[in-house]
C-alpha cells in the first residue's frame, strides 16, 4: 500500500503532466490559463508531500487547526482540525507550506519565486482577460522554468526521474508565428493590470539573478529553422564510444562552456555548499578524475 507521501507525489506528478498535455495541444483557447491552474496544483501537491515527510509522515501536519470554543463562549486550550463546509480537513495554502519549507531550508528562494509568480499570473489569468501577447510569453518563460526545478527537486526530494516522460512545452514558434520566445516586458500593453504584473515580474526577475543562479526563475526557447534537402541531410549520432565511423562534429568554446561550465573551482565551492560534511580529500579527487573520463560530466 502506497505511503501518503508516494500518493501526494504520484498526483502531483500527475497534475504537472496534465499541465504540458494541455499546453501542448494544437488548438486550445485557454492553452496559459489552464497550464498556470494545474502547474500550481502540481506545486502545491509536491510542496505538500514534502512537509509530510518532513513531520515523520504525519498527514495532519498540513491541516490547519483552530482552537475550539467552550460553551461560555471563550476559547479553549485544545487545538481541533479546521473542517471545509463538507466536513473534511481544512489544508494549509500553498503559500503557507512554502514559507514553513523555506524557513528549514528545503526550499530554494529562486523556485518559489518562480512558483509564487505562476501563481499570480494564474490569478491575473482566471480573474480577467488577457489579451496581449506578453502574457502568452510570460507564460512560457515561467512555466518553462518551473518544469525545469520541478524535475530537478523532485529528485532531489523523492528519487522521482521524470526522464520517461515528455516534459517539456512546446515553444510558441510551433504556436504563433515567431522564431525568438521571450518574455518581453513593454509597454506596449492594454490595461494597467496587465502592467502591473508585468512591472512585478521584472523586479521579481533581478531579484532572483541576486539570489541564487542555480535555480531558474525565468527560461526562454530559442527556436532556429534551417532549410535544407532531405537527400543532403547528415544524420547524427552522438555516442559514448570513439567510433571512427562517425560523424565528427566540432563544438566551439563557447558551445563547450554552456554544455560544462563548472570548472574545478566551482565545483569545489559547489560541493561544499551542499554537503555538509563535504571534505577536500583523497576520496573526493578520485571520485572527480573518474566521471572527469565521462563526456557526459567532462569536457577536457
Amino acid at each position: 500500500m502506497k505511503s501518503r507521501v508516494n500518493i501526494l507525489v504520484d498526483k502531483s506528478i500527475a497534475a504537472t503532466l496534465s499541465a504540458v498535455e494541455i499546453y501542448n495541444k494544437p488548438d486550445f483557447q485557454y492553452r496559459a490559463e489552464t497550464f498556470c491552474i494545474l502547474a500550481i496544483n502540481g506545486w502545491e501537491l509536491l510542496l505538500k508531500a514534502k512537509w509530510v515527510k518532513e513531520n515523520n509522515n504525519k498527514i495532519d501536519s498540513i491541516y490547519k487547526k483552530r482552537r475550539k470554543t467552550n460553551k461560555d463562549g471563550s476559547k479553549s486550550k485544545r487545538m481541533t482540525i479546521d473542517v471545509t463546509d463538507s466536513g473534511n480537513p481544512r489544508t494549509h495554502s500553498l503559500n503557507y507550506i512554502a514559507g514553513k519549507l523555506i524557513e528549514i531550508k528545503c526550499l530554494n528562494r529562486n523556485i518559489w519565486l518562480t512558483i509564487n509568480a505562476l501563481q499570480d499570473l494564474r490569478n491575473s489569468s482566471v480573474h480577467f482577460y488577457n489579451p496581449s501577447p506578453e502574457f502568452a510569453k510570460n507564460t512560457q518563460s515561467l512555466g518553462t522554468a518551473s518544469l525545469l526545478n520541478y524535475t530537478k527537486i523532485i529528485n532531489e526530494w523523492f528519487g522521482r526521474d521524470l526522464s520517461k516522460f515528455n516534459f517539456y512545452i512546446m515553444p510558441i514558434s510551433f504556436i504563433k508565428d515567431t522564431t525568438h520566445t521571450k518574455a518581453v516586458l513593454t509597454n506596449k500593453i492594454s490595461n494597467n493590470a496587465e502592467r502591473n504584473f508585468l512591472s512585478y515580474l521584472r523586479n521579481l526577475y533581478t531579484d532572483a539573478i541576486k539570489k541564487d543562479p542555480d535555480y531558474y526563475f525565468m527560461a526562454d526557447i530559442n527556436v532556429k529553422f534551417v532549410r535544407s534537402s532531405s537527400d543532403d541531410a547528415v544524420d547524427v549520432r552522438v555516442t559514448k564510444t570513439n567510433d571512427p565511423d562517425a560523424t565528427k562534429v566540432v563544438m566551439t568554446e563557447e558551445q563547450i562552456l554552456e554544455r560544462y561550465p563548472w570548472d574545478y573551482k566551482t565545483l569545489t565551492k559547489k560541493c561544499r555548499a551542499k554537503y555538509s560534511d563535504f571534505k577536500l580529500n583523497k576520496k573526493y579527487h578520485t571520485i572527480r578524475k573518474s566521471l572527469s573520463e565521462n563526456n557526459d560530466y567532462c569536457k577536457l
